[in-house]
């Protein structure tokens, strides 16, 4: 292979490397995007339950444990969600 050539061929592997890592950050950044979004969903329903549920004045302790149950709840719920769309699958 002369040299022009050579240096085409590696040209052609440096662009594919570089469309394929490019497609790899996509990627990572769409996951990232989903599990930011799920997890906020999440914060909010726990955070409007814990709002709803509270009234008057409560200790700190009794706040922390409210919100500890409430997300043990969320967690066990979206399990079950989780469980039934492997089922249905």
């Amino acid at each position: 292979m002369s040299q022009k050539q050579l240096a085409q061929s590696e040209a052609g592997r440096a662009i594919e490397q570089l469309s394929q890592l490019k497609e790899k950050i996509a990627h990572d950044n769409m996951v990232k995007s989903n599990v930011n979004k799920s997890s906020k969903l999440n914060y909010d329903a726990v955070e409007a339950e814990l709002k709803s549920s509270t009234v008057g004045l409560v200790t700190l302790n009794d706040m922390k444990a409210r919100q500890e149950a409430l997300v043990k709840e969320r967690e066990k719920q979206l399990a079950k969600k989780e469980q039934t769309k492997e089922l249905m699958l």
